[in-house]
């Protein structure tokens, strides 16, 4: 018999007092009257060593590399002590309680295990039908869920039929209401009830989009599981789309759904988006007229329903006769207010054939153009600025003007002169630009007394006054302005 160490020879003792005392079992592979071919496969095969304790070792033999789980199999189950259940079996060369895999495979020969029990958990069904005996206890292992003891239980134990509408469950009250999760971990001992209960609605959540690229759904509900889809649309309504038709909802490439088709997805949104087909173009048309049934007109402009009457301008290629002394402003569709206060706007949306009359107002006629004139005395001081139409009479804007000059002493006022000349301007004169004008004035002579006419000469005299006559003269026949 191997060796053990203490750690190893207590868990075994430990087992075995809890363990009827039984002979060694042998399980192999190999029989004795196979011995010389055992004996030649002998290498190809390993032999694990389930220690139940009391000297009671089964020995397993299978191919190498076999998975631990079918030694553990043939080796059978070891009886459990009282409160307990059998766990798994742990490595006796480790002694860590630690559970070998059931997938570890087995490549090293004469690999000894020994049984590691643990707290035992037991759920007690009531309830059940006669065949079942009413009540049934299944125990495993602390920590299982509790569907692993209804699975357990399914193996020796018909379980009542549920009717339609109802299900099956084992609540911790005989009423059905607190019925037990299956993946509630039991611990301890547990008591329930077999109770038949209506079955939970199931509702399937749907999102209906008008276009697969739009941020939100355009209509979103909660259906029972099983709905058709075309109660499901017919619950959300029929979209509709500009210039579109709704032709159906698709899911994600499954092309255009038939109605019928149930909505049983529970376990996320079910997506519908629409599909649409182009709408067929429904067209209306205005009609331009002229002014007061002026040959070629009226002209027919024709676009889909809803253009805009910009669009219908756009396309319209006749020029609008022109009127005189009126300015077109527009088109008009009474032909009872053709005015400037009923013109059709250009963002008008055309729905249905109109007419359009054109409108005229009476054209702005342009402000007279004016022109200034600046006059200034003889020094260049400017003593007043005039301003008239353009072509006044120059005459019209210097009147009273002179008034406001200082004529210096010994002269008197001659006229105006354009700035930089000397020649007078005629008062006649028709101003049609911008001007600048100064004053002139001509010496006044002082009167010339003649001398006595007696016998005796004044040469001086006589020759002074011939002098200053001349010299009037002159200034008088060749206007000597200053």
């Amino acid at each position: 018999m191997m060796g053990l160490n203490l750690r190893k020879l207590a868990a075994v003792v430990s087992a075995a007092a809890m363990l009827a005392v039984a002979g060694p079992v042998a399980v192999t592979t190999a029989n004795a009257a196979d011995a010389p071919a055992a004996v030649q496969t002998a290498a190809q095969h390993v032999t694990v060593q389930f220690n139940y304790g009391k000297g009671r070792i089964v020995p397993v033999t299978l191919d190498k590399g076999t998975a631990f789980s079918q030694f553990a199999a043939k080796a059978g189950t070891p009886a459990a002590p009282e409160g307990n259940v059998f766990g798994y079996w742990a490595d006796a060369s480790k002694l860590d309680d630690k559970p070998v895999a059931d997938a570890t495979p087995v490549n090293d020969t004469d690999f000894e295990v020994y049984p590691v029990f643990v707290k035992a958990a037991t759920v007690t069904f009531n309830g059940l039908d006669a065949a079942a005996g009413y009540t049934r206890e299944v125990t495993l292992k602390s920590g299982s869920r509790f569907s692993q003891f209804v699975d357990e239980l399914r193996k020796t134990t018909s379980l009542p039929a549920a009717p339609e509408g109802f299900e099956l469950v084992f609540s911790t009250d005989q009423d059905g209401k607190q019925p037990v999760a299956g993946d509630k971990v039991v611990t301890d001992g547990l008591n329930v009830f077999a109770a038949l209960v209506a079955k939970p609605v199931e509702k399937v959540k749907v999102d209906f989009y008008k276009q697969s690229a739009d941020p939100t759904p355009w209509k979103s509900l909660e259906v029972a599981k099983g709905t058709t889809l075309g109660e499901a649309a017919k619950q959300a309504g029929t979209p509709t789309r500009e210039g579109k038709v709704f032709v159906g909802w698709e899911g994600a490439g499954t092309g255009v759904l038939d109605p019928s088709t149930p909505l049983n997805d529970v376990t996320r949104k079910i997506v519908l988006t629409a599909v649409w087909k182009d709408a067929p173009v429904e067209q209306v048309t205005v009609t331009f007229h002229g002014k007061d049934g002026q040959p070629g007109w009226p002209a027919a402009v024709t676009l889909a329903k809803g253009s805009k009457f910009y669009e219908f301008q756009n396309k319209f290629d006749k020029t609008v006769p022109t009127v005189d002394g009126f300015d077109f402003v527009g088109w008009s569709k009474d032909i009872h207010n053709v005015d400037a206060d009923h013109l059709i706007d250009s963002l008008y949306e055309v729905t249905e054939s109109i007419d359009a009359f054109p409108v005229y107002v009476a054209a702005e006629q342009p402000a007279p153009a004016k022109v200034n004139v600046t006059f200034k005395d003889a020094n260049g001081n400017e003593i007043d600025h005039k301003e008239g139409d353009k072509g006044v009479l120059f005459a019209d804007l210097s009147a009273g003007v002179d008034s406001k000059l200082k004529v210096p002493e010994g002269k008197a006022f001659a006229g105006w002169a354009q700035e930089g000349t000397v020649a007078l301007v005629e008062g006649n004169l028709a101003v049609n630009e911008d001007m600048t004008v100064v004053a002139t004035y001509r010496t006044v002579s002082e009167p010339v007394t003649p001398p006595s006419w007696n016998w005796q000469w004044n040469w001086g005299k006589w020759f002074q006054f011939w002098h200053d006559w001349f010299n009037g003269f002159h200034q008088w026949a060749n206007g000597w302005w200053r």
